[in-house]
């Protein structure tokens, strides 16, 4: 980063100057080196010029320095105007992206809510049940129902009971081989089968 801003620094002043002028400053930086890389100079040079490698890029690049020409100048002004309308086409895109929704919104006319309280004494939760017949939502607490939460592990259920259906795994055959790898709860460091999964909430078997 220093090195980058250096020359930068040198370039802003390359272009305030005339053509014969930049090996007089070339060799400016050359004589301030050697001057102040002496013993009684040592602690004002070491921030002020960096290590030897730097300042050799520097005179390379002031040895190297041309001023743009106006087709470069031209081309660099196309180049940036190109980009920034790139960059505007995608804005939308980005809003959406970067747009978090909270709340899921149910259509209304095919909604139908229901007093489930008393199966609730004592917790505070929602129920949403679509009746694919019907093509219709019967839910138990609107507030709750329309809030999006991570699903955690409620998805091993719905893993087991796919495999269950699909015969993948059966209520007398679903044991799964532990494959070595140490995980941080010792309940999951072993064989598993169905039963043993669900109660430890095991995710390598799911």
């Amino acid at each position: 980063m220093k090195l980058d801003r250096e020359i930068a620094c040198d370039s802003a002043v390359l272009h305030s100057l005339d053509k014969q002028c930049y090996k007089e400053y070339g060799n400016t930086i050359i004589h301030f080196v050697d001057r102040f890389s002496r013993p009684k100079f040592i602690t004002l040079e070491q921030p002020l010029n960096g290590s030897k490698k730097q300042v050799k890029k520097r005179i390379e690049s002031i040895a190297s320095f041309t001023t743009e020409s106006r087709q470069w100048r031209r081309k660099s002004i196309f180049i940036f105007l190109f980009l920034g309308v790139l960059v505007a086409i995608q804005i939308p895109l980005f809003s959406v992206m970067a747009y978090d929704d909270e709340r899921y919104d149910f259509d209304g006319k095919r909604t139908m809510y229901e007093d489930l309280s008393k199966y609730f004494a004592g917790y505070e939760g929602s129920f949403v049940l679509y009746d694919l017949q019907a093509d219709q939502y019967r839910i138990y607490n609107k507030r709750k129902s329309t809030l999006r939460v991570s699903p955690n592990s409620t998805y091993k259920i719905y893993s087991a009971l796919f495999a269950l259906e699909s015969n993948i795994i059966t209520s007398e055959n679903s044991t799964m081989k532990w494959n070595g790898k140490q995980f941080p709860y010792d309940t999951w460091n072993k064989n598993q089968n169905l039963s043993t999964a669900m109660k430890s909430s095991v995710s390598w078997y799911f």
